[in-house]
């Protein structure tokens, strides 16, 4: 894996609860293109851990649509897996945006 894969997995981003079963990872800085292939190991190395995984993206900083296709396909995997990802906090206005112009809002899917 990756080093941005290991920084997105570190403790600091990435915490289990007790039980093993409910995860939380914080996404944060410029999420995008050039991050995709460290993001989508990110996820599912994350979501291969935990039942249900809710993202913290509120410190994102960055997003394009390339992001948004990994969200949605890791929303997809999560489904077969028979396990749930959902939104922690608030999403940044930008990621509303792109959604909305994208057209992934006509999906259902993460509440964005």
């Amino acid at each position: 894996m990756s080093n941005q894969s290991t920084r997105f997995l570190s403790e600091e981003n990435f915490t289990i609860d007790e039980a093993g079963k409910r995860g939380v990872l914080k996404l944060e800085g410029e999420l995008t293109m050039e991050q995709a292939v460290d993001i989508k190991e990110t996820l599912l190395s994350a979501l291969v851990q935990v039942e249900h995984l809710s993202l913290n993206l509120e410190e994102g900083t960055v997003f394009d649509l390339s992001f948004v296709q990994l969200l949605y396909s890791a929303y997809q995997t999560a489904l077969s897996m028979n396990k749930s990802l959902t939104l922690r906090g608030a999403c940044p206005a930008d990621l509303k945006q792109i959604v909305k112009e994208s057209g992934y809002n006509q999906h259902q899917w993460l509440p964005i």
